[in-house]
Order: structure tokens, then sequence, then C-alpha cells
């Protein structure tokens, strides 16, 4: 047998081998669907999940509650028509009138509460299905609806708007939109605590010059408001830099109570338009502590409470101050002046100080008790051990003053520390020193008075004064050093033009003789108070 032969042979026997598995698979498929079309010819039970719309709401009430939004129909039908019926209506809803289906009770002006049993109301969803479907029953079987008086009132409008600024401008005006609040109409619940009601977001890049813009209303869930179109509003203008020292105030303080706080101001800066510059006033700020908050910390947090809204970029120092708590005696005997007494190094604040004490009024030298008490006090040993170590003291318990001396020279940072701690205790303790007295007046003598932030515990502040070449000359004479070292020590304190600008009073030692005069001014202008 030649191999051609054999080849048209096992062509032929593939061929009719083919032929027999198309032929069996024509068979198999036309016995698959008589066997469908057979079985699709009977009834069927089953269940179907519908989805559902609650429509026909009581006017004037707010649906609050949340009714299912697919119900389980369990029906009985022909195969053909389940499937049909399926393949045409699988995203149809059932609709269901609730006022209609409550026979209009709900429109009572004191109904707010209705259960529907939706077994009652087959035969009106059966109709919504189709003719040869026949309704079994309904799962859930009963649906309870709540509602909510309808509350209208005026929302204010957010915009939302993403922007960038050129370097050193400002929206002074900040977001302006027309108009800037829209009457809303919800559930009570809802308008209760409903604040804003927010734009379309606009991308507005980077602000130049004056842009606008028309922005439409985001939908909100379960309240109803008209459409209206918001108009935006961006002005750029050039800004400075502001910088104020704002009073704290005193929140919550008995009567029975005074307090006295360390510092008693913060000092602020901000952002503004150069348009608002002239406008904001100190008493446009408000920073407060609360007397609730004595018993928590040994400090009280302020609390930045109101600005101008035309400002940006507020900030503020100290976030934190110390306290000092006093009985106020002012309704039941007579009130005793604290008056405060600071000068810079050779302005002649000794002798003033001197001159007060020999008058008879006390006088408290704030370093001469500092001093005791950075030595006996634990609070402040133990504070000035944790900033510096134990080294500060030495052997004999008593500080270390000139390696404390040289570690705060150029350090304003830990020289800041430092007064933290001790301050607060030398006003605790002139505070308990001033209740021995029996003075009218007394005073407290301390060269950084106003750097240390005291000014406002005072009810008077006394600057003294001399002229730079007196001063120097004084001090040369008195610790015999330099020129150089002495004008050294006076460029690391305060100007005297700075600590003038915030006392009550002035005293010049120039002449070394009229201060005498100046101080009897004092004293007589305190015996009028």
């Amino acid at each position: 047998m030649t191999g051609n032969k054999i080849t048209e042979r096992f062509k032929s026997f593939q061929f009719h081998i083919d032929r027999n598995i198309i032929s069996y698979g024509i068979c198999v498929a036309i016995a698959s669907i008589l066997w469908f079309l057979n079985a699709l010819n009977k009834d069927y039970t089953t269940k179907i999940s519908y989805p559902v719309k609650y429509t026909d709401f009581p006017q004037g009430k707010f649906l609050v509650s949340d009714p299912p939004q697919t119900i389980s129909l369990e029906v009985k039908a022909n195969g053909f028509t389940l499937l049909a019926y399926r393949l045409r209506t699988s995203f149809r809803p059932i609709v269901i009138d609730i006022n209609s289906y409550s026979k209009h009770s709900l429109d009572k002006p004191d109904v707010f509460k209705y259960s529907l049993n939706l077994n009652d109301t087959k035969e009106k969803i059966g109709s919504q299905l189709h003719s040869g479907i026949k309704l079994l029953s309904i799962y859930p079987g009963k649906v309870d609806f709540t509602f909510s008086p309808a509350v209208s009132k005026k929302i204010a409008v957010f915009p939302v708007v993403h922007y960038t600024l050129k370097q050193q401008y400002i929206l002074t005006n900040g977001i302006q939109c027309t108009p800037d609040s829209i009457l809303v109409t919800g559930p009570a619940q809802i308008m209760d605590t409903l604040k804003y009601i927010y734009t379309e977001p606009w991308d507005a890049g980077e602000i130049k010059k004056t842009r606008t813009q028309t922005l439409t209303l985001s939908p909100g869930h379960g309240i109803q408001f008209e459409n209206t179109e918001i108009n935006i509003e961006l002005e750029p203008e050039r800004y400075t830099e502001v910088s104020r020292t704002i009073p704290i105030q005193v929140l919550n303080l008995p009567d029975s109570l005074k307090i006295r706080l360390f510092p008693g101001t913060v000092e602020i800066t901000y952002e503004v338009g150069l348009s608002k510059y002239e406008v904001a006033k100190n008493s446009d700020f408000v920073f407060t502590v609360d007397y609730k908050n004595v018993h928590d910390e040994s400090y009280l947090s302020v609390r930045h409470a109101h600005s101008p809204l035309y400002i940006k970029g507020l900030r503020y120092t100290p976030q934190k101050v110390e306290f000092i708590l006093e009985k106020n005696n002012s309704h039941n005997s007579p009130l005793m002046l604290k008056i405060g007494l600071t000068g810079g190094i050779g302005s002649g604040k000794t002798t003033i100080a001197k001159a007060f004490c020999d008058l008879g009024y006390p006088v408290y030298i704030a370093d001469t008790e500092a001093s005791r008490l950075m030595k006996r006090s634990p609070e402040i040993r133990n504070g000035l051990i944790a900033l510096f170590g134990v080294n500060i003291y030495r052997p004999d318990h008593s500080l270390d003053k000139q390696q404390l001396a040289s570690l705060i020279f150029n350090d304003s940072t830990l020289l800041k520390e430092v007064n933290r701690i001790v301050h607060p205790a030398v006003m605790q303790d002139f505070s308990d020193w001033c209740s021995q007295q029996q003075a009218p007046f007394v005073f407290f003598e301390s060269a950084i008075l106003f750097e240390a932030g005291l000014g406002s515990y005072f009810d008077s502040v006394i600057c003294v004064t001399a002229d730079l070449s007196t001063r120097i000359e004084r001090v040369m004479k008195r610790d015999q050093v330099s020129a150089e070292k002495v004008n050294e020590r006076i460029r690391n304190q305060a100007e005297d033009d700075e600590k003038s600008k915030q006392a009550d009073f002035i005293i010049d030692t120039t002449d070394g003789k009229g201060w005498r005069n100046q101080i009897t001014t004092f004293i007589d202008s305190l015996i009028c108070k």
C-alpha cells in the first residue's frame, strides 16, 4: 500500500468521526432546549428582591427614619412569565405612596409616625407586577415611618474654593459670597445642627488680581432649598505684618479673689491688608484665661477668643501663663497699693528705693529675695537642676551665680526658662510679704520688671532714669570697671525709652538732687487717689 493511499484512508476516517460528533452535539442541544422549554412551561414559587421608591410624603413634614430600600416578594408564576418579567423589569422599583396608603392620616398636624403592613397592601403592590404573577407574601411584613416637622431658617453659604496667592498678597475681605446665606427647610434635628450649605468646588488657581465666579450649591441630604446661584469674588491686596501687646482677660473669677498673671499680656503678630492697617485696634483682640481651670495645672492656658475677620496668620505668645491668687479685701479693709520700681543699671533706682524706705514705705528688693529663694526654695532648686544639672549648685547648696550668669548671658531662650522658674516663686513670696505689711502702699524694686512681664501686676510703675553718660560714670565708679564693660552691660538691658513708655511715672536722677521733689510729687498723687 502506497503512502498516498494510507493518507487518503486516514482523512476519510477522520471526516466520519467529526461528522458523528457534530450530529451528536446537535441532538444534545435540541434535547436541552426541549427540556428547558418544557421546564419553563411549569409554575414556580420563588422570591424576588425589588427596589422600592417612596412617594407622596405629607406636606410640611420630613421623613427622618430609614425604611428599607428593597423588599422581598414571594411569587408564583409560569417559568416563561418569570423569565420574561425579570428580563424586562429587573430595575423597575415598586412605588409606595405613603400618604395614599395611610389614607392621609399623616396630614394631621399631630401625627408623625405610621406603620404600614405591607401584606395588607398586596393587592396594590401586586397590581404593579405582571398579570401572570401571583403575589403570595411580602418581607418585611411591616415598615415604620417617622416624620419630623419642617423647620425653615437662613443658613450661611460656605464657598469651597481652592486657590493660592501671589507672594506678599492677602485676601483682606476673605472669600466674598453673594448671597451669603439662603433659606433652607428640613427636619428639626438636622436644622438644629446645620451650620453651612456648601458650594460646588472651584479651583481658582493663583490669584493675582480680582477674580469672580458663579457657583451652584451642593445638594443636601434630607433638606430642601432653592438652587440659588452664588457669586464669588476674590480680591487680593498687599499685606504687612503687625505686632501688638494685648492684655489677658480673666473669666469666671469670684469677687472674693484677685488673680495675678505672669505675664499679664500676650505678644501678637498678624498679617493685614494695607487698606485695613489703620482699622484694627487693641480692643478688637480678646485673649482670655479661665479661673475654672486653676486647679488643673500650675499654669493657665491662654485662649484666643476674638480677632477681626480681615486679619490672617495670627500668632501669639505665651500660650500659657503662671498665676497667683490673692484674697480680695477691698470690700472690708483699705486697699494696699503695690508700686513697681524699675530702671536700668546706673539709673539710681537703688537710691530711690532707699529714699522710699527712709520715708517709712516698705520696699521689696526682688534681686535680693530671688537669691534667697534660689537657695531655699525646693521648687526653684529642682527646676534649675532639671534645666542645668546638679552642678549649678555648689556643695554647700548655694547657687553658683557666676556659672548661671555665664550660661544665660547670651542665650535668651535659657534666660526665659530661668525667669519662668524663678519669677512665679518671687511674686508669691512678694504677695506673702505684702500680707505682713501695714503701710498704705508698698514698693517692688526690680531691674527687669517689664522684661519679666510683671507690669500688669502693679497698681502703678515708676521708671528711674538718668542720661547715658551719668549712668556710665556711676557704674564705673561703683564697680571699678571700664566704660566699655559698662556699655556692654547696658546693651544687654532694655532701653530706658522703652521702659519709660510703659511706666506710669518717671523719676530722673541725672542732676542728683531734683529726684527728691519728684518722689514727693509721686507720693502726693498716690494719697490723692
